[in-house]
């Protein structure tokens, strides 16, 4: 399991490299780990954090806004199916961040 708080910026940063700028080398490169998972969980602390699927910079009404306290839940139906590479968070906040791995 990995654990991070993030504080989302303008850039859309993927869940791998957002971990890994709140805790350095937390999560190893994709030649080592896969960043395939069973569940990511974000708990973003205000609305203005936005997921999305695509990382750099995004134009207005790109992402999906959030609510603040309100957990976003991706979790597969069968084993390490999710991609912490695919997934990308932008905009002002800070996002309490759990991946988990079976």
């Amino acid at each position: 399991m990995y654990t991070a708080t993030y504080t989302a910026t303008a850039t859309a940063t993927s869940i791998r490299d957002a971990v890994n700028s709140a805790v350095p080398g937390e999560i190893l490169p994709v030649s080592v780990f896969t960043g395939r998972c069973y569940q990511v969980t974000l708990v973003p602390s205000a609305a203005t954090v936005l997921v999305s699927f695509k990382g750099g910079s995004l134009v207005a009404g790109e992402g999906a806004s959030t609510t603040a306290g309100v957990p976003i839940d991706f979790r597969s139906p069968t084993s390490n199916q999710i991609s912490i590479d695919e997934i990308f968070l932008s905009g002002t906040g800070t996002v309490g961040i759990m991946i988990l791995i079976l």
